[in-house]
């Protein structure tokens, strides 16, 4: 009905940037984010009616976004390709700042090649809760909600993603200091 469809738009509004930058961490440049985008959008209003409570609409609309995310990776596996993200137009070669906040990773145009190579190299389920956790910032129980796992997973999924990234940033020599602190952060493992 038509009230229902007036309070999906406001919901949606209300957490579009959000979506938005979520969806374009997943995927990397602005066509997939879209892609992305769209694809969950016409999902979320499909089953808007089932939404119990509106106010964790937020949550769930995440929920629904990593689900197409995860749909996506298993059709590009099933097509034998693999997923890569590309931000090359987006970055250049000179070595990032390490006093550089680790939540501002995805936002600062001087970000080295490297590291942004390194985070989006991660599994899809790693960079997935990583993504959640440590730039749209829900936390630990909320990740798990959205991802329908156990809030001891999503702290594994961050150990082990953070830990692959120091590796991996370690080995090209760039963002050490980065590495360590963002490694070291508390609250990922506790």
């Amino acid at each position: 009905d038509n009230e229902r469809r007036i309070l999906f738009q406001e919901k949606m509004d209300s957490v579009k940037n959000e979506l938005y930058s979520f969806a374009y961490r997943l995927m990397g440049n602005r066509e997939d984010a879209e892609d992305l985008l769209q694809e969950s959008y016409f999902k979320a209003f499909k089953y808007f009616h089932q939404l119990r409570e509106t106010k964790k609409f937020k949550e769930w609309v995440f929920q629904i976004t990593a689900n197409q995310f995860r749909n996506q990776i298993k059709k590009k596996k099933r097509e034998r390709t693999y997923f890569v993200d590309d931000f090359a137009t987006v970055v250049n070669e000179t070595p990032q700042d390490t006093t550089v906040n680790p939540d501002k990773i995805f936002d600062n145009a001087d970000l080295s090649d490297k590291v942004r190579t390194a985070i989006n190299n991660l599994h899809p389920k790693m960079k997935t809760a990583l993504v959640l956790f440590e730039l749209q910032g829900f936390n630990i129980d909320e990740v798990a909600g959205i991802l329908g796992i156990s809030a001891g997973t999503v702290k594994s999924r961050l150990h082990y993603a953070r830990k692959r990234l120091r590796d991996e940033l370690l080995k090209t020599g760039h963002g050490r200091q980065w590495a360590k602190e963002y490694v070291d952060k508390p609250g990922l493992t506790n």
